[in-house]
C-alpha cells in the first residue's frame, strides 16, 4: 500500500454570505439583527420600548406593541413584527405572515424590511416565489439606505448573473463601509484579472489584508497561499495559524502540511496530526483522507491504528476525495489494514476515483478491466 498527503488548498471561491435564517448563526457575516439596528428618530419611543420587551423575552406585549406601531403607520414596526414572525417569538412561527409584514415594511420605507423581504425573495421563503431580480432590487434600495450587507448580497446575485462589473461595484462600496466580506470578494475578483493586469495582483492583496484586518479567517488563508507562491513560507504560516485559530478547517489543512514537511516551521507530525484531525472533525475533506494515512503509516502517532483509518478514509471517500477513493479501493481489493477483501465495492470506489479525474485509478481500471 502506498499513499501520500493531499496537497494545500486555496479559497477559491466568493464569500457567499449565509441567508437570513433567524433560528441559525451566520458564520463570517457582517449583518447586524434588526432588534439591535437604530430606528427612524420619530420612531424611537416604541422601538425602544419594542426592543426592551424583546429583550426581556416578553414577546407577546411585543408584539402587540409592533402591531399598535404597524397600525400607526411606523415602517421598521412591520419589519420587527415580520421578525417575530419568522422566529416564532409572542407569536406561531409563520415565514408567510413574516414575509407579508417585511414587504408592508420594505414599501413603507424601512431599509431593514427591504433587506428581509430581499432575503425572502432570493430563498423563496414566506410563500414568495424566487425572484432574484426584484431580490436585488429591494437589496439595492436597503443598501442605498445604509444596510452595507445588502450590497455585499446584491454583489453575490451580480456574481451569479454574471455581471461581474456591478458585482464589482457593489462589494467596493461595501469593502469600503467596513464590510470583511466584500473586501474578501474585491480581493478575489482582482486576484482572477491579475494574470492579465500585473498591478491587480497588489489590489488584491490589499483588499485580502483590509478583510483580514476585519477578522476573516478566508482571507487570511489566502494570504498564505500568496505568501507560499512567493516563496516566503514563514510568513505564510504565520497567516494559516491566525485562520486556524480562527477554525478555518482549510487553514489548518495547510498549516499541518507545513508541520509535517518542515516548510516554514520546525516539523512537527504529531502537531500536523493533531491539526488534520481538528480540521477532518470540521468536515475538511482532504485532512480526513490525510488523518487516515498518518493513521495508516504511524505517522504522528505512537502507534499505526488501521480501524481509525478506515473510517476516515471511508468518509473521505464517500465525501468524493479522489485519493481517497483510490487509495480505499485498493485497501478493498487487497483486504488489508483489517478491511474485509471486496473486489466489487474496491471496483466501485475506483471507477469513482477514475471519474473524478484521478489518473492513477484511471491507470488501475485499465488493468482491472484487461
Amino acid at each position: 500500500m502506498t499513499a501520500a498527503v493531499a496537497s494545500m488548498e486555496q479559497e477559491q471561491d466568493l464569500a457567499r454570505g449565509e441567508l437570513h435564517n433567524p433560528s441559525n448563526g451566520a458564520g463570517e457575516t457582517d449583518l447586524e439583527l434588526p432588534f439591535d439596528a437604530p430606528p427612524a428618530a420619530e420612531d424611537v419611543e416604541l422601538i425602544r420600548s419594542a426592543k426592551e420587551l424583546y429583550k426581556a423575552h416578553n414577546y407577546e406585549e411585543c408584539v402587540a406593541v409592533l402591531r399598535r406601531g404597524g397600525a400607526s403607520g411606523i415602517p421598521a414596526a412591520h419589519t420587527l413584527l415580520g421578525e417575530c414572525f419568522a422566529q416564532g417569538k409572542g407569536v406561531k412561527q409563520d415565514w408567510a405572515s413574516a414575509a407579508k409584514c417585511y414587504r408592508v415594511g420594505a414599501m413603507l420605507g424601512d431599509p431593514l424590511g427591504a433587506f428581509r423581504l430581499a432575503a425572502c425573495l432570493q430563498r423563496d421563503k414566506g410563500g414568495t416565489e424566487r425572484n432574484d431580480k426584484e431580490a436585488l432590487e429591494w437589496y439595492q434600495k436597503a443598501g442605498a439606505a445604509g444596510v452595507t450587507e445588502a450590497l455585499f448580497r446584491a454583489g453575490v446575485i451580480c456574481v451569479d448573473g454574471k455581471d461581474l462589473v456591478s458585482a464589482m461595484k457593489l462589494f467596493l462600496t461595501a469593502a469600503r463601509n467596513g464590510h470583511k466580506g466584500s473586501a474578501y470578494n474585491v480581493a478575489v475578483l482582482f486576484q482572477q484579472i491579475s494574470a492579465v493586469d500585473k498591478n491587480a495582483e497588489a489590489e488584491s492583496v490589499k483588499w485580502f489584508m483590509r478583510s483580514a484586518d476585519r477578522g476573516s479567517s478566508r482571507a487570511l488563508n489566502a494570504l498564505g497561499r500568496i505568501s507560499q507562491r512567493r516563496g516566503n513560507m514563514p510568513a505564510a504560516v504565520e497567516f494559516w495559524q491566525k485562520a486556524a485559530q480562527k477554525g478555518n478547517a482549510k487553514a489548518m489543512q495547510n498549516l499541518a502540511i507545513c508541520y509535517l514537511k518542515g516548510e516554514g516551521v520546525e516539523a512537527n507530525a504529531v502537531e500536523a496530526v493533531r491539526l488534520f484531525r481538528n480540521a477532518a472533525e470540521l468536515g475538511n475533506i482532504p485532512s480526513q483522507y490525510n488523518l487516515s494515512v498518518c493513521l495508516l503509516k504511524g505517522i504522528g502517532v505512537e502507534v499505526p491504528d488501521a480501524p481509525e483509518a478506515l473510517l476516515w478514509l471511508q468518509k473521505s471517500a464517500e465525501e468524493g476525495d479522489p485519493e481517497g477513493c483510490l487509495l480505499y479501493g485498493n485497501i478493498l481489493r487487497r483486504g488489508e489494514s483489517g478491511a474485509i477483501k471486496d473486489e466489487k465495492l474496491a471496483h466501485e470506489y475506483i471507477s469513482k476515483a477514475a471519474a473524478l479525474g484521478n489518473k492513477a485509478a484511471q491507470a488501475a481500471l485499465l488493468h482491472l478491466e484487461h
